[in-house]
């Protein structure tokens, strides 16, 4: 066996472990996570989330007094703590208390180095909380989970058109979260915080999510800065979007996923206001067409996911005027084939899980030379054309291929590729896999039927390939 070792140089292991996506969710599908080259490989930019913790705030300020006093059933603030000079606070996390309508957001001025307020999660009431509020140096606040009525003719009343302005005098403001302030969904109170007058501040990340707006038009954008570049919508009950030029144009991220976009051939969708927009997820929306004009004026967009909807076919136009696009998510849907992405030239990542794709050609990767990662699992691939199908994919890194029926593969193609995902197919030997000369780090077999290995069928390997040949589901790393 040592000498087995000493002739092929190779290292078989017999675990892979789940993989957590960041920006995406899981978009090489599961039980593929080797390394954390890999996982940096697949990760995307950061959705803006991050703002919204303590920790990002303590790091922002490692010198200046943080404190976290979420969770701690405290029912009033004493006045002698806010306007203590001797504990000049910068991050207070203030979440999940009993404060009721105890707090008076004006005391807090009392602490003129706070930046970072967190009071998410408190029976406080939003009208009177935000009614005139000021302060100097708030650069995030998160008012989560609170109420957000009126008192009306003694009824407590939710709709919008019942509210007074309020005017947010915060101009430091950065990061407000919202996030499911109508609680009393199932009444179906529309809300479309068009009641808030946000021009007094320099607002960039704006999180809305769970929320009942229903749908997005000129007026929701009224009393909003320009500077807002970070829009976050998810699960709000959305039926229609559009955005006017002039108050949008500085949008470079909208995440509108799990609303619900049915309309007959995406005329519900238009984002021809946010020219600047660069990462657009639009997952689980029920989408079943996407119109050929829908990103017409979305140049400059580099990260589309509309994973999770009901597309059956994709136009070769509909990206037609997005050339700057890097990754790319279809996961999820009901395609039966690759679409042509030919206008792509500057795809890197291409993800196409778990649809109706049977057959895998050569036409479908046709310009696609700066693609490096290229992952179609859990179709029902059963034939790849030829051995020059990927010829045109140059700079591929990972190809997945894994959860399909394949029961051979040949793949002659260019030599950058470092991960060959083979997993749960038909495979019975490793003869039936050809790579030529290859410089595969990593060649995953894990749930295939292969009984045995010998030195001379794995002869086309490299000294430095790992083979993998059992996948074993673990917690996200």
């Amino acid at each position: 066996m040592d000498f087995l070792w000493q002739l092929f140089g190779l290292m078989i292991i017999t675990l892979c472990f789940d993989f957590g996506g960041t920006f995406q969710k899981d978009p090489l599908g599961s039980n593929q996570q080797l390394t954390e080259e890999l996982r940096s490989l697949v990760g995307e930019a950061e959705f803006g989330y991050d703002n919204l913790l303590l920790s990002t705030c303590q790091k922002q300020h490692p010198d200046n007094v943080a404190l976290d006093l979420s969770f701690s059933n405290i029912k009033e603030l004493p006045k002698s703590f806010v306007s203590n000079q001797h504990v000049q606070t910068t991050c207070l996390d203030l979440q999940n208390n009993d404060f009721s309508n105890n707090v008076d957001f004006n005391d807090f001025q009392m602490q003129p180095n706070l930046e970072y307020l967190n009071l998410a999660q408190n029976d406080i009431n939003l009208p009177d909380l935000l009614n005139n509020t000021s302060h100097s140096k708030i650069k995030t606040l998160i008012l989560d989970k609170i109420n957000n009525h009126i008192l009306k003719n003694g009824y407590y009343s939710r709709n919008y058109k019942d509210f007074s302005t309020l005017h947010l005098r915060l101009p430091n403001l950065e990061t407000l979260s919202l996030r499911n302030i109508a609680s009393d969904r199932i009444a179906h109170y529309q809300d479309d915080f068009s009641y808030l007058d946000l021009t007094s501040t320099n607002l960039t990340h704006l999180f809305l999510s769970n929320n009942t707006i229903s749908e997005i038009i000129e007026r929701f954008f009224q009393k909003f800065p320009s500077t807002l570049t970070h829009l976050f919508l998810e699960k709000c009950l959305l039926t229609s979007y559009s955005a006017p030029m002039n108050q949008t144009a500085s949008l470079t991220l909208l995440s509108i996923d799990g609303n619900s976009f049915s309309c007959s051939n995406s005329n519900c969708l238009d984002f021809e206001g946010h020219p600047d927009l660069k990462y657009l997820s639009l997952a689980n929306c029920r989408i079943n067409v996407i119109s050929h004009n829908t990103f017409f004026f979305n140049s400059k967009l580099t990260y589309l996911d509309v994973s999770e909807n009901k597309i059956q076919q994709l136009s070769d136009r509909v990206f037609r005027k997005t050339p700057a696009l890097e990754s790319l998510n279809l996961n999820n849907n009901q395609l039966s084939e690759i679409p042509n992405l030919y206008t792509l030239s500057n795809l890197k990542k291409l993800y196409v899980n778990n649809n109706q794709i049977t057959n895998v050609n050569k036409k479908s990767f046709t310009n696609l030379g700066n693609l490096e990662i290229l992952s179609l699992s859990s179709n029902n691939i059963k034939t790849i054309d030829a051995i020059d199908t990927f010829d045109n994919l140059s700079s591929l890194i990972v190809l997945n291929l894994s959860g399909n029926k394949l029961r051979y593969l040949d793949y002659k193609s260019p030599l950058n590729l470092d991960y060959l995902i083979l997993s749960k197919n038909s495979i019975s030997s490793i003869n039936d896999i050809d790579l030529g000369n290859s410089t595969l780090k990593y060649l995953i077999l894990g749930g295939n039927p292969i009984i045995s290995l010998t030195p001379k069928s794995l002869k086309f390997l490299s000294e430095d390939t790992t083979i993998v040949l059992q996948c074993t589901e673990t917690s996200e790393l």
